[in-house]
């Protein structure tokens, strides 16, 4: 596997991409502050008014306000009471707004909305209560609408971190990378020692693939936290990013030691050991992650499986397969399935059980007509045994398939050109596959194919 490959793999395990970035996004930062005593101070404390700033409210509505202070925190449902009965048309928007605060701090998520949203009405410019329009949609996972609350908070001028880091997180899950980026910055300013921030602001930066500067600042947290092994996870992915594969086999590692290793974890650290050539190493941790997680879905261990048969361990994969049929017995779905007995079949191949194998294979193509896999290993097989022209009609079948299969199936049928002799179609063949994805490796036997044919007299 390539490294460009386990990259892309590493990225899609870890926090963030994986996948959706809604999905992904963490710690989610309300989490840290509700359990706040700090916060939950000035939230509290929030039942006041800001003269100037604010709606007006006369003496009765501020003495109203004042008694229901008793009531607070203990017995919020007898203080909604009553300032509800109080209420009348020409109330302030103030009032409202603490109606609504009450609502939310009771629970009562809807109802302090539909207050808020009439304090906004009858005063526009009411910054409290975007503010907290936002937190309460936030907390909701209504994003979209948490991050126009929270705007126009910021607008009217709010400089709270708390703010800017939903902010942050609002534009991370629409994945506006960047700009969450400015947002997290923002927030560390205003509170520089939060770690979620910090975490959410290094993930980010894992997005726009800023590998070094979130390698140093997970560098940051791992000196704040040393045991938090996602910490450790997430910066190997950092160093995967930068080309860094010993570095990330070392945190992998770390993880592994502390006993916080999780499968997608070992999953990586297996590329990894298979780039450095280790092999049985790589098996080893394969089969470690398994065991890890034998009830999970058993696409990471057919993955690795595939890596283990492309790069030829044979003897190491087929350990793996086995495993795989073991664990997995019953739960391979018809793609895994029709993966796991081609890879069988190519090992057979590889190892002196052709004729069996390509029986198989044939079966296999009949059963999946567009098994690109199965197609150039049929191929492969027909191309060793000199039967040229089922070679070629199978390597053109693949040609026609997306993907990497496309670009595989052009350099192989290149190679058993080279292999013919045939020295135009090979350079063409090959020439095609580079043109639709460039690799180091068929760029320089490429090189090698020119000047042989060149010196044979091919017109390239």
């Amino acid at each position: 596997m390539k490294i460009k490959t386990i990259i892309t793999l590493a990225l899609a395990a870890g926090a963030f991409v994986a996948s959706s970035a809604a999905q992904t996004v963490t710690p989610n930062p309300i989490d840290s502050y509700a359990s706040d005593p700090v916060w939950q101070k000035r939230f509290v404390g929030s039942y006041g008014f800001l003269s100037g700033r604010e709606p007006r409210v006369t003496a009765e509505e501020q003495e109203l306000v004042q008694s229901l202070q008793i009531y607070i925190p203990n017995d919020l449902s007898q203080a909604i009471s009553l300032l509800e009965i109080s209420l009348t048309l020409e109330s302030s928007p103030a009032l409202y707004y603490v109606l609504g605060n009450l609502h939310f701090q009771n629970g009562n998520q809807g109802q302090a909305e539909s207050y808020y949203i009439r304090a906004i009405r009858d005063f526009p410019d009411f910054l409290r209560v975007y503010k907290n329009l936002g937190l309460l949609t936030f907390k909701q996972e209504r994003y979209d609408e948490a991050l126009k609350y929270i705007s126009k908070s910021l607008e009217l001028g709010d400089n709270d971190a708390r703010t800017y880091l939903m902010l942050g997180y609002c534009l991370s899950v629409k994945e506006r990378y960047l700009s969450a980026e400015g947002a997290y910055r923002t927030a560390i300013m205003y509170e520089p020692m939060n770690k979620d921030t910090k975490m959410l602001l290094a993930q980010t930066l894992l997005m726009q693939s800023k590998y070094r500067e979130a390698s140093n600042l997970f560098a940051e947290l791992i000196l704040d936290d040393p045991n938090d092994g996602t910490l450790w996870f997430h910066q190997a992915n950092a160093h995967m990013g930068l080309g860094e594969m010993d570095r990330a086999a070392s945190n992998f590692e770390i993880v592994r030691r502390m006993g916080k290793a999780t499968a997608d974890s070992l999953f990586l650290l297996g590329d990894i050991y298979i780039n450095k050539q280790m092999l049985s190493l790589a098996l080893d941790i394969y089969l470690k992650a398994i065991d890890l997680n034998p009830n999970g879905k058993p696409n990471n261990s057919v993955r690795a499986a595939e890596s283990l048969t492309n790069y030829g361990a044979y003897k190491e994969a087929t350990a793996l397969i086995n495993k795989i049929n073991r664990v997995y017995s019953g739960r391979l779905d018809d793609r895994n399935e029709l993966k796991m007995l081609t890879m069988i079949a190519q090992i057979a191949i590889a190892t002196g059980k052709g004729d069996e194998a390509a029986a198989a294979l044939e079966k296999i193509i009949d059963r999946d007509p567009l098994n690109g896999r199965a197609i150039i290993t049929l191929a492969d097989y027909y191309g060793r045994e000199d039967q040229i022209e089922k070679a070629i009609l199978l390597y053109e079948r693949a040609e026609e398939l997306d993907g990497e299969i496309r670009t595989r199936a052009y350099v192989r049928h290149g190679q058993m050109m080279v292999r013919q002799k045939r020295w135009e179609e090979a350079v063409d063949l090959l020439r095609t596959a580079q043109n639709i994805e460039h690799q180091d490796n068929v760029k320089e036997f490429l090189e090698q194919v020119e000047k042989v044919a060149r010196a044979s007299g091919a017109a390239i």
